[in-house]
Order: structure tokens, then sequence, then C-alpha cells
């Protein structure tokens, strides 16, 4: 016997990789990717752009999604502003981020498929688990405690 599942959205939270055929079962599969498609898709896309040093591509991407990882036409991407201090711009940008996607599954509940756009394939990067190693890790690690230094220092100056 086999069940069939009609929905009319599925809604990914980043990390998870759906089964294509679990893709096909909703009219619509979105998803929120932790990193800026298509720059960084996969694995730990902020960190990555963090340690690359590229703040210009440091954000959270709403995609649709489809049996290619993060490849999806993208929504949006939200992003946020990254003079302030790591825990603040974190909590920021999570906190935008999350918010324009429960507009974004209202809009597509009430409205249908969306405006989205292809991603540029000239600029893909992908990025697996196994490339997440220790001393990346550790590089990251030591970007933030510079970043928050940073910030501390510049605030430090500006009250003297």
């Amino acid at each position: 016997r086999i069940c069939k599942i009609y929905q009319d959205i599925i809604v990914i939270l980043g990390g998870y990789i759906l089964n294509p055929r679990l893709l096909k079962s909703a009219r619509y599969v979105v998803n929120m990717h932790f990193g800026f498609v298509p720059y960084y898709r996969g694995v730990n896309g902020i960190q990555h752009a963090l340690i690359s040093n590229d703040f210009e591509h440091i954000g959270i991407t709403i995609h649709y999604a489809v049996p290619k990882v993060d490849a999806g036409e993208v929504i949006k991407i939200i992003g946020a502003a990254y003079q302030k201090s790591p825990n603040e711009f974190f909590r920021i940008l999570n906190d935008s981020a999350t918010r324009e996607y429960i507009e974004v599954v209202k809009d597509i509940l009430k409205n249908g498929k969306i405006r989205s756009v292809p991603q540029d394939l000239s600029k893909v990067r992908n990025y697996l688990l196994k490339e997440w190693t220790y001393k990346k890790q550790h590089a990251l690690a030591k970007k933030i405690l510079d970043w928050d230094k940073s910030v501390i220092m510049a605030v430090h100056f500006l009250r003297s």
C-alpha cells in the first residue's frame, strides 16, 4: 500500500536535505539557509564568509528548495550591519530573517508562488561538512573575538 501526502507548503529551517520524493509532495518548498547564496551554499555559510572576511556576503537566504543543496531560486536575502558587536549582529540577523521567513511563508500561502530569481551559477561555491575542520573552527573563533574587541575599542574611542 502506498501512502500519499499532499501539502501546500513545506518549510525548512536550514540543515536538512530532504528526499526528492518529499520535495515533490508539496506545491511549495521553501528553505531558510544560513548563508548568502550562491556564494555560500551548503554547511556553515555564514561562518565561511566570516573566515574569508567577506562581510558583504554574510546573510541568510530564503529560497525555494530543489533536490540540489541550496540551489533553488532566491526569494530574499537578509543581512545586517556588521559594525555592531557579534552578539548584536547575530541577534539582529536571526530575528530579521525569522520575521521575513514568516512573512514569505504567509505570502506564499495567500498568493501562491512569489517572485524569485535564479542564482548566478558563475558565483557558486558549495561547502561540505567534511571541510569544517578544527583549523577553520579555530579561525572563526579568533575572527569573532577580534571583531568583538574592535567594536569595544571603537566604542571606547568614541566615548573619550
